[in-house]
């Protein structure tokens, strides 16, 4: 008898909690007057996609995205391209890629699908959805390629503009992915917003490349990375005048608009974060533009004007209007472009959309008297108070913004909370952490020299670790290991009474842990079997164990369904007398039946002491941090199981060497501390929901949440044990969860 003990190291589960913005233009207030509930995010995405599809009238062919840009992509009044990813001046229609293509940057420029089009398979509307085709630099947008967007830790290029593309540095994604300057982030962040709400409903076919990395078929639609990213940079760079031009523009090319453009601040709504909003992010200042203005005279050259005026529109809605000399500059853009607009009075009716606003005095004096109450020595308990204070402020107009004159207070507060805050703000990034611990028997039988497949009757006769055989149920052919192109072959069985017996190539299959609930995975000897297909459910086998490779089974008297499950397909596996094949069908072919091994030798496991454990590690510093302040400082986990009501207990924080080490160490650099919740087979399933805590002087942080079962513990380490190190034995033994 082999007798083993495991204590296995979770894996952390990652939530985030996080807030913002304001405004609507004036001239799309009607447009979203269908949308009533703005207060749920998915009944406001639900009502956004109808709203967005349905008023989405004309669907461009991708040769019209060219023709689009002369109003969506160009500096207002004139014919030079806004291009995001590159300093260049392009004239619009002449400088666009032809057959030649480009030998550098500079070139010429592109059509950037911002969202690649062969993560959709080049399909429309999609591929010529103008609200995420960008005009952009041909070499920048080749070097961009398909990656995904993301911040970068080192880069190995970078842009004319300063983008760069390298290794991730989040946590989330570690591929290669590509960062565009800051003035951008948030045009690009509030462009893949808008696609998955309109697209919603296509997104869980989007599976070529790294789509999955980003979309995702159910609500919210972007994956913990890509919210998290998004909504970062959309705060970071907050909607700009050049997005609210383009908005309109596309709106009379396409019908629709992009709500997160009109309306940031649903963007909180749908996709929860704590983000702050910052000034708009531009490369220039108010000063700049006016000296690059002052160097211009009436012989200046085109291309000097062009740069001068494309600064002038880079700048915010608020250092635009403190522009003294953009009379001149105007004068100038309009004789080189020969344009038939207005500037003067073109940029003030966008400024004065983007600043419609009243002036509530009372509004005002009560953010003042809010920011002269705080007091004087800043202490972790004022951090409520600024928390109240910053987002009355952010509920300002720009206009009653400017009439908060202690503001200034308020941000200084600000500074010395977070320097205070430091390490609990480190505290409250780290993820609780889960892992299981448990006893297991293993018991191996003698061998026989009879092996014997007996007919199961029922379901619940089958557990993890049978060897089995699938059988048609009125032909004496089982599944085979011979594969064509699609499916399985056939093998000759011999049926006598309740047994079988057979050649060579009968598949011999091993029942797991399927990845969803009540299901088993099926193991043969060239990989777990799964419905490969919902158009032909081809029958194929892949190396990892996850929604597709699950089986449920509904067996009764001798017969009944292994039902494919997952987003493949959802038909049954049946025996196809005419082809000669095992492969899923909806209806017909003839059902199937199982044959368990009975004899020879076996393997019976017994599982005891089960535990779950939740808990969390930080850094010796931030440990002794946290620990300077306050008089009473404790350390705990909280658990529920319904993700509301919460218990706490408290924990011993021990020095360790590392995180997840089982030895303590007093002169280790980490800190860990957990507790250990005893578990039955009834509570496996059960999931619970914990959050780390530190508890100082009477208020309490919470690291970022977790929330596990042993069944999705088990399923994580089985998944992954390759990776994590895990035997076979210890994978069958998790099976029992």
């Amino acid at each position: 008898m082999n007798k083993l003990w495991r204590n296995l190291i979770g894996i952390p589960l990652m939530t985030m909690c996080l807030a913002s913005v304001l405004g609507v233009s004036s001239v799309a207030s009607d447009y979203y007057a269908s949308i009533t509930n703005t207060t749920n995010g998915s009944n406001l995405s639900s009502s956004l996609h109808t709203l967005i599809t349905n008023t989405h009238t004309t669907k461009l062919s991708y040769a019209n995205v060219w023709t689009a840009y002369k109003t969506t992509d160009t500096f207002p009044g004139t014919p030079i391209i806004w291009d995001t990813y590159s300093e260049y001046l392009y004239t619009y229609g002449k400088d666009q890629t032809g057959s030649s293509g480009y030998t550098g940057e500079g070139d010429n420029y592109n059509r950037e699908h911002t969202v690649p089009q062969s993560w959709f398979g080049k399909a429309s509307p999609m591929v010529a959805d103008v609200f995420h085709i960008l005009a952009t630099d041909g070499q920048v947008n080749g070097k961009r390629s398909n990656y995904p967007y993301g911040e970068v830790d080192t880069s190995t290029y970078t842009s004319g503009n300063g983008g760069k593309l390298g290794s991730s540095k989040l946590s989330g994604y570690k591929g290669t992915v590509f960062e565009p300057i800051d003035e951008y982030k948030g045009d690009i962040a509030r462009g893949y917003m808008y696609m998955a709400i309109r697209y919603s409903d296509q997104l869980s076919s989007w599976t070529v490349g790294e789509a999955q990395k980003i979309f995702t078929g159910s609500y919210p639609y972007l994956t913990s990375y890509a919210m998290d990213l998004f909504t970062k940079w959309s705060h970071l760079d907050p909607v700009s005048d050049k997005e609210i031009i383009r908005n309109d523009a596309i709106e009379d090319v396409q019908g629709n608009r992009n709500p997160f453009i009109d309306h940031p601040e649903w963007i909180d709504t749908i996709w929860t974060n704590s983000y702050k909003d910052s000034d708009s992010n531009t490369k220039y200042s108010t000063q700049n533009v006016i000296s690059a203005i002052n160097t211009l005279t009436q012989s200046s050259s085109s291309e000097d004007v062009y740069r001068a005026y494309a600064k002038y529109c880079r700048l915010n809605t608020k250092d635009k209007s403190s522009v003294t000399n953009v009379s001149t500059l105007f004068s100038l853009v309009e004789s080189k472009a020969n344009s038939t607009i207005d500037l003067d009075t073109y940029w003030h009716e966008i400024i004065a959309r983007n600043t419609i606003d009243s002036l509530d005095q009372t509004k005002v004096d009560h953010v003042i008297s809010l920011i002269n109450a705080l007091p004087e020595v800043v202490t972790l308990s004022i951090e409520e108070d600024i928390l109240n204070i910053e987002s009355s402020y952010s509920a300002l107009t720009a206009s009653e913004k400017t009439k908060v004159t202690n503001y200034s207070i308020l941000q200084e507060k600000r500074a010395e909370l977070n320097t205070l805050m430091k390490d609990i703000n480190t505290f409250r990034e780290t993820p609780t952490k889960a892992s299981m611990k448990f006893n297991y028997d293993v018991t191996e039988t003698a061998s026989n020299d009879t092996v014997t497949y007996t007919l199961v009757s029922n379901t619940n006769e089958l557990k993890v670790g049978d060897v089995i055989v699938i059988a048609a149920s009125d032909a004496n052919y089982a599944l085979s290991t011979t594969q064509n192109t699609n499916n399985r072959g056939q093998a000759e069985i011999t049926k006598e009474s309740n047994t079988i017996t057979f050649g060579d190539d009968v598949q011999f299959i091993t029942l797991e842990r399927g990845a969803l609930e009540n299901t088993f995975a099926l193991k043969t000897s060239s990989g777990y079997l799964y419905a490969a297909s919902s158009s032909s459910n081809v029958l194929k086998t892949q190396d990892e164990i996850d929604d597709n490779a699950s089986w449920a089974m509904d067996y009764s008297n001798g017969t009944g369904t292994i039902k494919a499950q997952g987003t493949n397909s959802r038909n049954n596996l049946k025996y196809n007398s005419s082809a000669k094949i095992f492969s899923c069908y909806a209806s017909g072919q003839q059902a199937v039946q199982i044959y368990k091994k009975t004899s020879g030798k076996g393997t019976t496991i017994d599982i005891s002491n089960v535990y779950i454990r939740f808990g969390g590690g930080i850094s010796k510093s931030t440990y002794q941090g946290l620990l300077t302040l306050g008089e009473d400082v404790s350390f705990g986990v909280s658990l529920s199981k319904d993700g509301i009501n919460y218990t706490d207990y408290l924990a011993n924080p021990v020095y360790v060497d590392s995180i997840g080490a089982k030895v303590e160490n007093v002169n280790g650099n980490y800190v860990q501390y957990s507790v250990l919740i005893p578990t039955n087979e009834v509570d496996y399933t059960t999931l619970v929901y914990a959050k780390c805590y530190v508890k100082i002087d009477g208020l309490k942080y919470y690291m970022q949440i977790s929330k596990y079962s042993m069944h999705t513990l088990a399923q994580y380490y089985i998944q992954n044990k390759a990776t994590l190190g895990i035997s076979d034995e210890v994978a069958l033994a998790l099976g029992e969860f």
